[in-house]
């Protein structure tokens, strides 16, 4: 418990968050760094900055940490070695929670009974964060634009990115679409809403930011009560899109986001994450992709 608190504090930088985390008190936060300084005899924080930060000793120790409880959970896995059983702790990002991952969840649990399953809602930063800290096995998020340290990366659907208006609007040009009317944000506090950002500067445009959403039916319900226009991402499995309302691609040739599956390096339950990806793929339409 220990390791898993001080590498929980590398990755967050903050008691208070390691503390909201780990689901314990920020004084037992604190008793374990302590606990460990003593039986080291080293000092691990450096308390007289604000907030207290870890010293190099502390950032090797909680890497070595790491490792560690990666081996912990494989002794406690290795029973399992030639089985799909155990517990899986998945993080999903809000857009893929009502489609492609139930999807994905109900075919894994009718082949793998065996497999106890927790789900976490949240952005694709904060997810990445949780895997890094062990806190999740895995996450299912918008791709990175940047690698991910100490994460790997897989592939598991394409989702193409549509110019969403109102069908009485008579523009069929995506780009007029988009200077003609207020605009939409698809939240930039997500890796989707940055990469929508990103693709607008190249083209050279800039809105205000009077409407800004963190979630695709609010943004919907906004451009069909006449408050402007969005861009946002077709969903895996998503039927009749939108119909009611104008869906021009964005991009020529389309854009598009990915959606991955992050997990850590050398995870000790490969074996199952790999199960769950061929689950999610199938579903996506990318078997063995």
């Amino acid at each position: 418990q220990q390791l898993k608190t001080i590498s929980n504090v590398a990755v967050h930088r903050s008691f208070i968050r390691v503390s909201e985390v780990l689901n314990m008190s920020h004084s037992t936060v604190s008793l374990h760094i302590r606990s460990l300084e003593e039986e080291l005899g080293v000092p691990l924080v450096d308390r007289s900055s604000r907030p207290p930060t870890l010293t190099k000793d502390g950032f090797d120790l909680a890497e070595q940490a790491s490792r560690v409880l990666d081996l912990i959970e494989g002794i406690k896995q290795r029973s399992n070695k030639h089985t799909i059983a155990g517990s899986l702790h998945i993080g999903v990002v809000p857009s893929a929670s009502s489609l492609l991952v139930p999807q994905a969840l109900q075919r894994f649990r009718a082949r793998y009974p065996e497999v106890e399953i927790t789900i976490t809602n949240s952005l694709s930063q904060e997810l990445a964060q949780q895997v890094k800290a062990g806190k999740l096995d895995l996450a299912v998020t918008t791709e990175p634009r940047f690698p991910q340290h100490g994460l790997s990366i897989h592939h598991v659907a394409t989702e193409p990115l549509y110019v969403l208006a109102l069908g009485t609007c008579p523009e069929t040009d995506p780009l007029e679409l988009l200077c003609n009317y207020p605009f939409i944000w698809f939240s930039r506090n997500t890796w989707v809403g940055q990469e929508i950002e990103r693709q607008l500067d190249e083209l050279g445009l800039s809105f205000p930011v009077n409407f800004e959403m963190d979630g695709l039916d609010a943004i919907a319900a906004m451009v069909r009560h006449g408050l402007g226009v969005s861009i946002v991402p077709k969903r895996v499995g998503e039927q009749n899109f939108h119909q009611e309302l104008k869906a021009i691609p964005f991009g020529s040739p389309q854009h598009s986001r990915q959606l991955v599956m992050l997990r850590r390096k050398n995870d000790p339950l490969h074996h199952i994450c790999d199960a769950l990806l061929q689950e999610l793929k199938e579903v996506a339409g990318h078997p063995d992709a």
